[in-house]
């Protein structure tokens, strides 16, 4: 019961939106991460001085494995904030000559340069 109402819940969070490859994706995650548990808890086995008294240890790794796959998961299928930075920056230099203006006449020139654009 626990399980259904988990994976409906997960379900929910993902929304609509989520196309078949995300949802592929989660799905997988989930998986993996429940398998990866049951074998932690398989694996707890050997630590244990009478290891037929605690084969619970194997469903409890697979249900703490399967809330790390969907806390993986989810974060998969999230949308990832877009860079706000430019990535177009320029390092050269660049050099303008402008006429410089005195009573409506050139009166000289003026040189600027750039070092450094952003």
């Amino acid at each position: 019961m626990k399980f259904k109402s988990l994976l409906i819940v997960s379900l929910l969070v993902l929304g609509q939106s989520t196309q078949a490859g995300d949802f592929t994706r989660f799905i997988k995650a989930c998986g993996f991460g429940a398998l990866i548990g049951a074998g932690v808890g398989v694996a707890s086995l050997a630590a244990e001085n009478k290891p037929s008294e605690h084969y619970a240890n194997i469903p409890r790794g697979a249900s703490l494995g399967l809330y790390a796959g969907i806390a993986y998961g989810a974060y998969l299928v999230a949308p990832q904030p877009k860079n706000q930075m430019r990535q177009d920056i320029e390092f050269g230099s660049a050099t303008m000559i402008i006429p410089t203006f005195a009573q409506n006449k050139v009166d000289g020139i003026s040189v600027s340069s750039s070092v450094y654009n952003f």
